[in-house]
């Protein structure tokens, strides 16, 4: 597939058209939100990939249900967030990952894996999902985000 054309890319802006591209290009986890009589069901889990494609402390970015997901290796365990950081819309997989606290590779700011939380105003959460390892197979709930009524 080809980059995003000029005016689509001028409209949503040069931070977010690289990731917009990608998530067009993936080919693991797009699925559809299935809907009855207009509303959205409940999601499945999603593989993203086996345990060993996973280092640890190394960031990876998914498109699961229209959605970017950073997955993060600790041990034994998996963290799974919004990959996109809110401040201006880096991708969170490529950041530097400390314990458990990962750092947007553009300006710093900082995210608990665990819950999303914004290490230095934790009022302020990106979306945190549900993580399974089944089969050898790390798994990933993620659910659509709602339409805006």
């Amino acid at each position: 597939m080809g980059r995003l054309g000029t005016t689509e890319a001028a409209r949503i802006g040069p931070a977010r058209s690289h990731l917009a591209t990608f998530a067009r290009e993936a080919k693991v986890c797009l699925k559809a939100p299935v809907r009855d009589k207009g509303r959205i069901k409940m999601s499945e889990y999603q593989a993203v990939g086996k345990v060993e494609d996973f280092d640890e402390g190394v960031g990876r970015a998914f498109a699961v249900n229209e959605r970017m997901v950073a997955v993060f290796r600790r041990g034994e365990q998996f963290f799974a967030i919004d990959d996109i950081c809110p401040h201006m819309g880096a991708s969170l997989a490529e950041g530097h990952l400390e314990a458990e606290t990962v750092s947007c590779p553009w300006h710093a700011w900082r995210f608990c894996i665990r819950d999303g939380t914004w290490e230095d105003n934790p009022r302020i959460k990106i979306d945190s999902f549900p993580v399974r390892v089944e089969n050898g197979e790390v798994q990933v709930l993620v659910e659509p985000r709602q339409p805006k009524v």
